[in-house]
Protein backbone atom coordinates (compact mmCIF):
# COMPACT_ATOMS: atom_id res chain seq x y z
CA UNK A 1 0.00 0.00 0.00
CA UNK A 2 2.89 2.42 0.80
CA UNK A 3 4.42 2.03 -2.47
CA UNK A 4 1.24 2.74 -4.18
CA UNK A 5 0.66 5.77 -2.16
CA UNK A 6 4.23 6.80 -3.27
CA UNK A 7 3.67 6.35 -6.63
CA UNK A 8 0.51 8.08 -6.74
CA UNK A 9 1.90 11.32 -4.98
CA UNK A 10 5.33 11.08 -7.28
CA UNK A 11 4.20 10.38 -10.36
CA UNK A 12 1.25 13.05 -11.42
CA UNK A 13 3.68 16.23 -11.08
CA UNK A 14 6.87 14.32 -13.03
CA UNK A 15 4.30 13.56 -15.86
CA UNK A 16 2.85 17.33 -15.87
CA UNK A 17 5.96 19.10 -15.78
CA UNK A 18 7.19 16.25 -18.81
CA UNK A 19 10.09 15.46 -16.79
CA UNK A 20 10.92 12.53 -18.04
CA UNK A 21 14.50 11.03 -17.42
CA UNK A 22 13.39 12.04 -13.64
CA UNK A 23 9.98 9.89 -14.24
CA UNK A 24 12.02 6.84 -16.38
CA UNK A 25 14.41 6.90 -13.11
CA UNK A 26 11.49 7.06 -10.43
CA UNK A 27 9.84 4.57 -12.00
CA UNK A 28 13.17 1.65 -11.73
CA UNK A 29 14.06 2.74 -8.83
CA UNK A 30 9.88 1.94 -7.80
CA UNK A 31 10.07 -0.64 -9.80
CA UNK A 32 13.08 -2.48 -8.41
CA UNK A 33 12.09 -1.22 -4.74
CA UNK A 34 8.60 -2.99 -5.09
CA UNK A 35 9.97 -6.29 -6.38
CA UNK A 36 11.99 -6.46 -3.80
CA UNK A 37 9.29 -6.01 -1.07
CA UNK A 38 7.59 -8.18 -2.55
CA UNK A 39 9.75 -11.31 -2.34
CA UNK A 40 10.54 -10.36 1.53
CA UNK A 41 7.21 -10.32 1.76
CA UNK A 42 6.95 -13.68 0.80
CA UNK A 43 9.92 -14.84 2.54
CA UNK A 44 12.11 -15.56 -0.51
CA UNK A 45 15.70 -15.59 0.90
CA UNK A 46 17.17 -12.51 -0.52
CA UNK A 47 20.95 -11.57 0.63
CA UNK A 48 21.51 -8.34 2.13
CA UNK A 49 22.05 -5.61 -0.31
CA UNK A 50 25.21 -4.40 1.18
CA UNK A 51 26.37 -7.65 0.37
CA UNK A 52 25.52 -6.98 -3.43
CA UNK A 53 26.76 -3.75 -3.90
CA UNK A 54 29.94 -5.01 -2.35
CA UNK A 55 30.28 -7.91 -4.68
CA UNK A 56 29.23 -5.03 -7.23
CA UNK A 57 32.27 -3.15 -6.86
CA UNK A 58 34.79 -5.47 -6.35
CA UNK A 59 33.93 -6.99 -9.75
CA UNK A 60 34.35 -4.00 -10.95
CA UNK A 61 37.33 -3.08 -9.36
CA UNK A 62 38.84 -6.14 -11.07
CA UNK A 63 37.80 -5.26 -14.41
CA UNK A 64 39.67 -1.75 -13.65
CA UNK A 65 42.90 -2.69 -12.45
CA UNK A 66 42.85 -5.42 -15.79
CA UNK A 67 41.97 -2.39 -18.28
CA UNK A 68 44.54 -0.42 -16.57
CA UNK A 69 47.23 -2.80 -15.20
CA UNK A 70 47.32 -2.03 -11.58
Amino acid sequence: MIMLAMLGLQLPPLIRQKQRREMAAFLGMWFVAAVWGGLLFLDVPLPRPSVMITAFFEKLWQVVAKGVNI
